[in-house]
């Protein structure tokens, strides 16, 4: 199995031949699979805010609104980009159109790749399994990308050391004479080593995201509580897995 990390999009040239796991963990990445655990389809990206307005005005009887510019929900949407507020609304067979400054750029970037999921620390187990066997099945490479900060220009740390905690997933599952990392897939590798110690993974989110630029922006705004929710480890079994509906980018769980 080859496996490797771009910690930006734009380190991907080329996306054929590859299923990639978008990661953008603060908070996009959360936030979908919250949005598909809850039961919202279809869930639908827009690459910018203007795009996902106009996409939702299209959806026959509208579609919830959500994103956000700098953390915040740009001004008329329904909901920002907070996981735990997803996680309290009623959104079953409700259709959604999600906008954010970096993570759904991202998808839209890779959406030419013959398979691209959404990972995170809440879905880790469930996407690794996944992604493994869309990339067997396709004879590929599993790409680890990372979607950054200042729309996708940015290294971002908090998305470096989750594609390190699923570098370190995949050599646990496949055995690490099994697998071959390229050099960013080491690099983060050990980012994750040296965040994790000996102590729970959870706990070395939390710190990781703590230090992180966008995850002390977060916490200056408010989000604590999302801070908390998106260092949950293996919370959660979705998996979104990007397809086309038309020319829209929908997402939907590659378990059902």
């Amino acid at each position: 199995m080859r496996l490797e990390v771009a910690f930006l999009p734009r380190d991907v040239p080329a996306p054929a031949g590859r299923v990639c796991v978008v990661l953008d963990i603060l908070r996009a990445s959360s936030t979908l699979v919250t949005l598909l655990e809850r039961g919202a389809a279809p869930v639908y990206v827009a690459g910018t805010v203007e795009a996902a307005r106009a996409l939702a005005a299209s959806v026959p009887g509208g579609a919830l609104l959500c994103g956000e510019v700098g953390g915040l929900p740009p001004p008329g949407f329904d909901h920002g980009n907070s996981p735990t507020e997803m996680a309290g609304l009623g959104l079953a067979g409700r259709p959604v159109v999600l906008a954010t400054s970096n993570g759904t750029r991202a998808l839209a970037a890779l959406a030419a790749a013959p398979a691209v999921l959404v990972g995170c620390f809440l879905n880790a187990g469930a996407v690794v399994a996944r992604g493994l066997a869309l990339a067997r099945a396709r004879d590929a490479r599993l790409t680890l990308v990372c979607s950054g900060d200042a729309n996708g220009s940015q290294f971002s740390l908090e998305d470096a050391l989750a594609a390190g905690y699923l570098v370190d997933r995949v050599l646990a599952r496949e055995g690490a004479d099994r697998v071959a990392l390229d050099d960013a897939a080491r690099a983060a590798w050990r980012l994750w080593q040296a965040y994790a110690g000996t102590g729970p993974a959870t706990e070395a989110a939390a710190r990781g995201f703590a230090e992180s630029v966008h995850g002390r922006d977060l916490a200056r705004l408010g989000f604590d509580a999302d801070l908390a929710y998106c260092a949950r480890v293996d919370a959660s079994q979705a998996v979104p897995h990007l397809a086309l509906d038309g020319d829209r980018l929908v997402l939907r769980d590659a378990g059902t």
